[in-house]
């Protein structure tokens, strides 16, 4: 049971959310004659994506302390199952899965996990990668997924049929910009209620990452 609480407090550390969704906007329903071209829109867009780097802030809301909690630092993504982030302020940690593996680090200690044995990890591994994609979160054996939208934006929301994530978030929404049907928001939700803000920026696509980027030691 300890080890369990441990894993979800971590995941709460990588749920994301943009502030800018705070702007009110119209939204929606889209027809569902039209709800499979958005569906080929995002694959096609993201399966154009080889790699991200960028930078961002980040806004944790905790219901039981009067302030957010303001972190920064940087994420890289690489296909396929390669992912980073790392906070550099304003504490140092990281988070990083590389095929299988997952890597956890902080000022003090690094971990290693194996997903193949942890049903957990693996869910929230492939959570944080589909969510920089958007497209493999379309899985109606996981997820009852609806779209909106609006002059701008596709908005995607999901919400989870599979008990493992149920445990650990109530709603996903990912906003998509029509112009170029990549992920620009997403917004997760806590059981508690709880939420996390990411702002990214200086988004950099299809450019050279190093493997060693994904291995910590």
């Amino acid at each position: 049971m300890k080890v369990r609480i441990k894993i979800v407090s971590l995941f709460t550390v990588f749920l994301i959310v943009n502030p800018v969704l705070a702007q009110i906007e119209d939204y929606k329903p889209v027809e569902t004659s039209k709800t499979q071209i958005c569906i080929d829109n995002i694959a096609r867009e993201s399966a154009l994506v080889s790699s991200l780097q960028c930078s961002f802030i980040q806004k944790k809301t905790i219901s039981v302390l009067a302030e957010s909690v303001i972190s920064k630092g940087k994420l890289l993504y690489k296909k396929e199952n390669k992912l980073c982030w790392e906070y550099s302020s304003p504490y140092f940690y990281l988070f990083a899965l590389n095929g299988d593996k997952v890597y956890i680090k902080n000022e003090k200690t690094t971990n290693q996990f194996d997903t193949k044995s942890n049903t957990l990890f693996r869910e929230i591994s492939l959570l944080l990668v589909n969510s920089i994609n958007g497209v493999g979160l379309i899985d109606h054996k996981k997820f009852d997924v609806v779209f909106f939208e609006n002059k701008s934006t596709i908005k995607m929301q999901l919400t989870p049929k599979n008990k493992t994530l149920k445990s650990i978030m109530s709603s996903i929404v990912l906003y998509f910009e029509k112009s170029t049907y990549l992920v620009q928001n997403i917004e997760m939700v806590e059981p508690s209620g709880d939420s996390t803000t990411i702002v990214f920026n200086d988004v950099i696509l299809n450019q050279p990452i190093n493997d060693e980027k994904f291995v910590v030691h």
